[in-house]
């Protein structure tokens, strides 16, 4: 890689954008962070700092990686502020530093040393003690000293989980709706299904899916099932049969998935003024190679910026469609419009069109059938969770806050709207 580095500097960045295993430093073709002295591993330091302008270094191996630098230039230091100066907030920022290393030694040292039982994972010593968590050098800590102290760091997080549950339960009880484990471990096989590799027979690989689940949520099965898996089977049979995908529904969802779609480049700014003035710029020299400069100078969006504009193929029903009227109704060649997007302002560049799928239509209907479905039944279930956020009457303690239907009628609320008020030791 080095050598086809040194043989073409100008391509350096499209080799790190190829081959690099950093994905941020990738996407901006090889930009990285400005290295100083003193701040991270000393080799790549001593390449950086004796290397000339453009200059290609060697191969560096560095925390573990092969690295290869190469450098755009020197910053000068800040020539306003002398030695003086900033003494004493140096020596406070190293005294901070060593004094964390030395304290994390002293801790180390205590650990090493310590006599620790851990009464709460032992189900014998646990029975044999009776409210005790743990004993360190024979001192005891309690059950209510650890549940202070886990209600003091997750408390707030743990109830806002435990309200919202909550809501769930007292909706399906005004209903008659009960969750049966089976329910639940179908809904983890679906979701095995669609997110891992299937087993070598072909069926979902449910073990390798809990693992992943489990440990990306860091909790226990039993607590993945209970927090996870149980509300969204629990809203599922609350939304029951109210989600329908009509004819208009499978067209569009064809015609996105199997349809034509727009070729673009695209700047993306937070600014209208900017925009404006980007525009004319773009307007003035509508080629490609042009618009795609542009883009890298002036595009607020990573991706767009290191990929000179280039951005996926735009298709049709995917969510703006403002953006999409724009984009379908451009020649290749031509400039859009500015475009807003949300907080955003775009302009885009039309490179050409996809050629669309050969599918017909019956061939794909039950696929795109059970696609439309199940983002429809995840949007009326966020939809009625919501409904059951707005119309509870919550008092949180531990927050401190309170919150009541958003719209008072006067009247009593209906069966099913829950109401959670206080109770002894909340």
């Amino acid at each position: 890689m080095r050598a086809d580095a040194v043989a073409d500097p100008e391509q350096f960045g499209n080799l790190a954008k190829k081959n690099s295993v950093d994905t941020p430093s990738a996407a901006a073709k090889g930009l990285i962070q400005p290295i100083r002295k003193h701040g991270s591993y000393k080799q790549i330091e001593q390449a950086a700092f004796g290397m000339s302008d453009g200059e290609i270094s060697e191969v560096i191996v560095a925390g573990g990686q092969y690295v290869i630098l190469k450098r755009e230039g020197l910053l000068p230091g800040a020539k306003s502020v002398n030695f003086e100066q900033v003494e004493p907030e140096l020596k406070e920022m190293i005294r901070e530093v060593k004094l964390r290393k030395v304290a994390d030694k002293i801790f180390t040292k205590l650990q090493e040393d310590a006599k620790v039982r851990n009464v709460l994972n032992d189900p014998e010593a646990a029975r044999a003690m009776p409210g005790a968590a743990a004993l360190v050098n024979g001192h005891r800590i309690t059950l209510a000293q650890l549940a202070e102290q886990c209600i003091e760091r997750h408390g707030r997080e743990v109830l806002k989980g435990t309200i919202n549950r909550k809501l769930i339960e007292l909706a399906c009880e005004k209903q008659n709706i009960q969750v049966t484990r089976e329910e639940i471990d179908r809904e983890i096989v679906r979701a095995a299904s669609i997110s891992v590799k299937p087993k070598a027979d072909g069926s979902p690989d449910v073990q390798a899916w809990l693992k992943l689940a489990t440990k990306q949520q860091g909790v226990s099965e039993e607590v993945y099932r209970r927090d996870s898996v149980w509300p969204s089977v629990a809203l599922e049979k609350l939304v029951g049969d109210k989600v329908q995908v009509d004819k208009d529904d499978l067209r569009k969802g064809y015609e996105a998935n199997y349809g034509p779609r727009v070729r673009c480049r695209a700047i993306v700014m937070k600014n209208l003024r900017r925009a404006n003035e980007v525009w004319e710029k773009a307007r003035e020299n509508p080629t490609a190679e042009y618009f795609g400069e542009l883009a890298e100078q002036y595009s607020s969006e990573p991706s767009s910026r290191a990929l000179h504009g280039e951005v996926p193929p735009i298709k049709k029903h995917g969510g703006q469609p403002l953006l999409e009227k724009e984009a379908f109704a451009l020649k290749p060649g031509e400039i859009s419009g500015v475009i807003q997007v949300g907080e955003f302002y775009v302009i885009l560049f039309c490179e050409g069109y996809t050629t669309p799928t050969e599918l017909n239509f019956e061939e794909v209907r039950k696929l795109i059938y059970e696609d439309i479905y199940e983002k429809k039944q995840r949007l009326a279930m966020a939809k009625y969770f919501q409904y059951l956020k707005d119309n509870a009457t919550i008092d949180n303690f531990l927050a401190g806050t309170s919150h009541r239907p958003k719209k008072p009628t006067g009247l009593r609320p209906p069966a099913h709207l829950p109401t959670l008020r206080q109770v002894p030791g909340a």
